[in-house]
């Protein structure tokens, strides 16, 4: 079988060791977020990718949600004033989105940091974006709080 590409829809623990295996057989990766339980993982990877010539992708699919596209465009074309603060609230439980197959995303050892780690990119990416396109470019704080 000839291939070029794959996709790694693993639990997080196993992002680093199937990247590195795919990057050392010539291919490219698309990773499902996030993309390692650590940043010394992510290095590594990221060395993996560079070393092998390969491409690697982080899949963060909120950036391409129709809504936060359209505020991104907002912003971008100046429609409103200068953002200068974000909030986001994600109020939902793992079992609400069907985790309750996906126990692994309550362990630690697994899936890095819990329900920051898994749905925190989601609010982070957008916020981030939205002042870099439209705004001062600078994050200077964020906060999470879990209940």
């Amino acid at each position: 079988m000839d291939l070029d590409a794959c996709v790694i829809a693993l639990p997080h623990d196993l992002h680093k060791d199937s990247t590195i295996r795919a990057t050392e057989s010539g291919l490219d990766v698309l990773c499902e977020k996030p993309i390692a339980k650590s940043v010394d993982e992510a290095d590594e990877m990221i060395e993996s990718v560079q070393k092998n010539d390969a491409l690697l992708m982080v899949a963060e699919s909120a950036r391409y949600n129709r809504l936060i596209e359209k505020i991104g465009d907002i912003i971008k074309n100046k429609k409103i004033g200068e953002p200068v603060f974000g909030t986001w609230n994600d109020l939902h439980k793992f079992e609400s989105w069907g985790y309750e197959n996906r126990k692994w995303l309550n362990d630690p050892e697994r899936a890095g940091g819990g329900h920051w780690i898994s749905r925190g990119i989601h609010l982070i990416s957008p916020l981030r974006n939205w002042f870099l396109s439209g705004g001062t470019g600078d994050v200077r704080k964020v906060f999470s709080t879990e209940y």
